[in-house]
């Protein structure tokens, strides 16, 4: 597995989350995990079937603007300690002002 984090502008809440998790997870092997308060997304996927280019433009078809920070490398040199397990970053429900909530 490979991993990567994007910065994303323009989410606004749990429902934009959402929207770029599943653009994501309709991809094999793929396992995003999108977090607007941080405006970050971030990615478990299987190299041979995904690129990070990929998943930068799927981000941008649903409408919001991505940009790389980091790709590969072990997930446990990028985190610390921390194990990826899929879903490991906090889903807060809130009502930002696309109506998401």
């Amino acid at each position: 597995m490979a991993y990567a984090r994007f910065r994303v502008s323009g989410m606004m809440g749990i429902r934009c989350e959402l929207t770029v998790e599943r653009s994501l997870n309709g991809f094999p092997m793929v396992a995003a995990n999108a977090d607007f308060e941080r405006g970050l997304v971030e990615v478990a996927y299987e190299e041979a079937r995904v690129s990070p280019d990929l998943l930068e433009a799927s981000i941008e078809s649903v409408g919001y603007s991505a940009e790389p920070v980091w790709t590969s490398g072990p997930w446990e040199a990028q985190r610390g300690s921390a194990k990826y397990a899929g879903r490991c970053l906090p889903l807060v429900r809130t009502n930002g002002s696309c109506g998401c909530g």
